[in-house]
C-alpha cells in the first residue's frame, strides 16, 4: 500500500505494478519497468522449469490438439489485460514515484469479514 494512500491496494507479483488511479474511479496507475520486471521473472522462471523437465525428466511433446486449445487460452489470457489496459483512464507511469508499505493480508473466504489489513508498526 502506498505510504500517502491508506486505501489504495497494490497489485503485482513479486514487484507490485500497479493500483487504482487517484485521479478519477475505475482508472488504474501502471509502472511500466516494475511490470516489464514482473513479465521477466515470469517467463524466465517458466523457461528454466520447462527446460529442466524437457532435458532431465522427459521430453515434452504436445500434440496438435492441445497446442491449439494452449493458443486459444493464450490468446484469452493476453486479450484481456489488453482491453483493460485499453481504458483511456489509465495512467502510465516509467516508475513509480512514491515509497510502498508492506502491510500482512491473507486470503478470506467470502463469509469472513473482509476488514482492512492490518498495518504492522515497530514500537521498540
Amino acid at each position: 500500500m502506498p505510504d500517502d494512500a491508506p486505501d489504495t491496494m497494490m497489485f503485482g507479483f513479486p514487484i507490485p505494478f500497479g493500483c487504482d488511479g487517484w485521479h478519477t474511479s475505475l482508472s488504474l496507475q501502471i509502472f511500466m519497468l516494475e511490470f516489464i520486471a514482473d513479465l521477466l521473472i515470469y517467463f524466465i522462471s517458466w523457461l528454466i522449469i520447462a527446460g529442466f523437465i524437457h532435458h532431465f525428466i522427459l521430453p515434452i511433446k504436445i500434440k496438435r490438439k492441445i497446442y491449439i486449445l494452449l493458443f486459444s487460452l493464450v490468446d484469452l489470457a493476453i486479450s484481456l489485460p489488453i482491453l483493460i489496459a485499453s481504458n483511456p483512464d489509465n495512467t502510465f507511469y516509467l516508475k513509480r514515484d512514491f515509497d510502498i508499505k508492506v502491510v500482512k493480508t491473507r486470503y478470506r473466504f467470502i463469509w469472513e469479514s473482509n476488514s482492512r489489513p492490518i498495518v504492522e508498526t515497530n514500537t521498540n
